[in-house]
């Protein structure tokens, strides 16, 4: 059990194990001398024996070397110590004689016993394996010498196995030639049980002090090894590495001439085990090390000390970056216009600030340590018609994590004062939402967007005014002028029938002037905070009324005329009587540009929730720039107004769809005609 225990040991165990092998064998061979009677076999047996106790000494030796540590043995030193083991086995097998002067086997009582005299090939023999044992002894106690005493017990236990095993084989000199029992193989025992006890019981072939050796050299940290007066007695190779060639000079030497700082640790260690800074100035460069020091101790008995020197350069540089960088950072927080913060929502939705910079005073009137103890005064000096959606962005902000952005009035010691918020947020490990950002005050740029957007509308105004007196003036000037030549005619026409028609075209320019008034009544009203009693009401029915007097009107220019509509009502809600005016609008303004045997087509479907109305004509279509400007009020694309219209009927479908809820736009290009798309909600 020892030999197949210690071969899954270090190498040493594994040359131990074949040491305990080769002593069961030198047993199992002496007591198959004692029990065999063939004469030839039994000297068989002798002979193994003496060769296996050839093997023994040789092993030994090289168990010896390998557990000190020694790099003796090579390959060319083996083959010459292997030499005389050869010849004497050499010997044994080819001339006994030049090994036995004598050897006869005697039975008695059962069992057989052996009568020796050797000559002097045994004498070389015994020499030269006493002088392995005693080369490997001697190993083993200077090696016994330089270890700690629980190893050094374990050596010793050692020794006295081999020392017995040497004894014991010794006696055979004392016995003579007289047949009788050899003590050899007792003796081989008791160094048997003492390297199995020591194998088994002691572990003195543990991979621990190996694996403590490694981890020592292989260590980054610099660890030097004191004894209990503080002298150094060892380093690892991070240590060598810090005093290069001069590092094997402190060996032996006090540790305040490598570390001066250190020695107040040795006297009064910190409770703590903190250590100290050490800095280190080399020819290159200068090197930061945290020092320790900590007591080895042996039984309650202090026997040294441990020192670790761990490099903290990197951490000091990048200590003194982040110090460096957080003074820039102050830097910035105390000269950027604006106030920064760090703001936090709890799990349970109440907020509070983290950080605010010292500009929270000039901003909001508050000290930082105000809105410290009370997150609440910020949101408090916000005017209430701004405060709900301040809140409802952050708490947005905070579900999708989404960067926050706010625009809100705040009434600051009574003045109003515009501010801008912009913050990221992102989510700390105790599920809190935190937001970084800055507060700006953009009430002089406010008050500038103001002023320029009065300047706009006004200048709006004015251009729509003026474009609505040109174009006012000349669709009023138009029928008024046909008025008049009519009547100046009618004064002097005597024929009836012609006073007639007279009077007719009279009525149809009054008619005109009427429509142009009602049209710009009703951009008045629309544009007049424009609301309107919602109504249920099928929209089918009401895109069929306007169908048939469309139809009769296009069949006058000889245009074809097509619906398409569902077979179900498509209830909406709203005004019926506006949204009927925008889809005639838009119907009528397709069969006014449909040339003369154009087709028009009209389709309506339902798709989801919504109704999709599709008006197309073969008119002379549109560019870009008339699609961009179409649904502007009074644009007219034909200065000279050849065309019917005043330009107020698109512009008042939109407006009118707009507001129900829907959406309009026209898709078209020169010469392929258009396509206006109207989108409705339907009624839920």
């Amino acid at each position: 059990s020892a030999t197949l225990y210690s071969s899954y040991e270090r190498p040493e165990a594994r040359t131990a194990a074949l040491l305990l092998l080769i002593v069961a064998v030198l047993g199992l061979l002496y007591l198959l001398v004692v029990f065999t009677v063939d004469r030839d076999l039994a000297f068989i047996f002798v002979r193994l024996r003496f060769g296996v106790i050839t093997a023994s000494y040789l092993t030994f030796f090289v168990f010896a070397l390998q557990y000190t540590g020694s790099n003796w043995l090579t390959a060319r030193k083996s083959g010459l110590i292997l030499i005389v083991p050869l010849l004497i086995q050499i010997v044994l097998w080819t001339y006994p004689d030049g090994f036995f002067a004598e050897w006869t086997l005697v039975r008695s009582n059962g069992y057989s016993r052996e009568r020796i005299t050797f000559s002097i090939g045994y004498y070389f023999h015994w020499i030269y394996s006493l002088l392995f044992y005693f080369s490997g002894v001697a190993m083993l106690v200077n090696y016994a010498a330089k270890v700690d005493s629980e190893r050094r017990k374990l050596i010793t236990l050692l020794v006295i196995g081999i020392i017995v095993s040497l004894v014991t084989g010794s006696t055979t000199f004392a016995i003579g030639p007289a047949p009788g029992f050899r003590v050899t193989p007792l003796g081989a025992s008791v160094c048997g049980l003492c390297i199995a006890w020591a194998v088994n019981r002691q572990r003195v072939f543990r991979l621990l002090p190996v694996a403590y050796d490694v981890i020592f050299q292989s260590m980054r940290d610099a660890v030097l090894v004191l004894d209990n007066f503080g002298l150094v007695s060892e380093m690892n190779q991070a240590a060598h590495a810090i005093w290069g060639a001069a590092a094997d000079q402190f060996t032996g030497q006090p540790v305040g001439q490598l570390l001066p700082d250190v020695v107040p640790l040795l006297s009064d260690p910190p409770a703590d085990q903190s250590g100290i800074e050490l800095k280190i100035v080399r020819t290159d460069k200068t090197v930061y090390y945290h020092a320790t020091a900590h007591p080895l101790a042996h039984r309650m008995q202090r026997s040294g000390w441990l020192v670790i020197l761990r490099n903290i350069t990197g951490r000091k540089s990048a200590d003194e970056e982040l110090r460096r960088a957080y003074q820039r950072y102050d830097e910035l927080v105390r000269n950027v216009p604006a106030m920064v913060y760090i703001f936090r929502m709890r799990s349970d939705g109440s907020f509070v600030f983290d950080f605010v910079s010292d500009r929270c005073q000039e901003m909001n009137g508050y000290l930082p340590a105000e809105l410290y103890q009370n997150a609440d005064l910020a949101l408090l000096q916000i005017m209430p018609e701004h405060r709900a959606e301040h809140l409802a962005r952050i708490r947005q902000s905070a579900a999708r994590l989404t960067p926050f952005r706010s625009e809100v009035l705040k009434n600051i010691d009574g003045k109003l004062c515009w501010r801008q918020y912009f913050s990221t947020p992102q989510r700390a490990d105790d599920g809190c939402v935190v937001w970084h950002g800055i507060e700006l005050d953009i009430t002089d740029r406010k008050e500038a967007e103001n002023k320029a957007l009065e300047l706009m509308l006004e200048r709006e105004r004015s251009e729509i005014l003026l474009r609505f007196i040109r174009d006012a003036s000349h669709e009023f000037r138009t029928p008024l002028t046909n008025i008049k030549t009519s009547l100046y005619l009618i004064e002097r026409q005597d024929d009836a029938e012609k006073r007639r028609y007279k009077f007719s075209r009279i009525e149809q320019d009054v008619d005109r002037i009427t429509e142009l008034v009602n049209d710009l009544q009703t951009m008045a009203r629309l544009d007049s905070h424009y609301a309107y009693t919602a109504t249920r009401f099928d929209l089918l029915h009401t895109l069929q009324q306007i169908c048939s007097p469309v139809r009769l009107k296009a069949e006058t220019k000889n245009i074809s005329f097509e619906c398409i509509f569902p077979d179900q009502a498509l209830i909406v809600s709203g005004d019926e009587n506006d949204l009927q005016r925008a889809l005639w609008e838009v119907i009528e303004n397709a069969i006014r540009f449909s040339p003369e045997g154009g087709v028009a087509k009209i389709e309506m479907v339902q798709t989801g929730t919504k109704v999709n109305i599709s008006i197309q004509d073969t008119g002379p279509g549109m560019d870009e720039e008339t699609q961009r400007h179409i649904f502007e009020r009074f644009y007219r694309k034909d200065e000279a107004h050849t065309t019917v219209g005043f330009g107020l009927g698109l512009p008042i479908a939109k407006k009118v769809i707009e507001t129900h809820g829907g959406t309009i736009l026209v898709e078209s290009a020169p010469g392929a005609g258009a396509t206006f798309k109207i989108t409705l909600p339907l009624a839920e």
